[in-house]
């Protein structure tokens, strides 16, 4: 489901209790919900389970809108998504959510920053860094075609 604006869901417990955002664009959301949760037979509120990615060259030259399918399944491997799975109780569920240039922190200290993941931040994930000079380098200039306009 393409969006034209900008969505809201409020998480609560591991279910969704609610969108805000343009009338419009919410009411398209909750139709979609209705009919993949009717299709299934399936409890359309879960929040199943989340993950950032963490490949820094991860990238996507194409269109996004020329195969939605293929840039989706792409792209949530870039550390500029966050990926929420949703709509059945099950992983991965039947709707899943891409939010773009997260901040995740991690005990307090951010280890996305605005899609940036930072694995200098924690001296585990800066060990590697060290480790391995070619991959100080891909997170020091990651990839950011992501098949998005802007």
């Amino acid at each position: 489901l393409a969006l034209d604006t900008t969505i809201f869901a409020e998480v609560e417990g591991g279910r969704i209790v609610g969108f805000s955002g343009d009338a419009g664009d919410v009411g398209r959301v909750r139709d979609h919900y209705k009919k993949i949760s009717d299709q299934f037979g399936i409890d359309r509120d879960v929040v199943h389970s989340w993950h950032a990615g963490i490949h820094p060259g991860c990238a996507y030259t194409n269109r996004a809108a020329d195969d939605p399918d293929r840039w989706s399944n792409t792209v949530f491997c870039n550390p500029r998504f966050v990926h929420f799975h949703t709509c059945g109780g099950y992983a991965p569920g039947e709707i899943c959510w891409l939010v773009l240039d997260q901040t995740i922190a991690v005990d307090g200290v951010n280890l996305w920053d605005k899609g940036r993941l930072r694995p200098d931040a924690f001296a585990k994930t800066r060990f590697c860094l060290e480790r391995w000079p070619e991959l100080a380098a891909l997170f020091a200039d990651p990839a950011d075609s992501i098949g998005l306009p802007g």
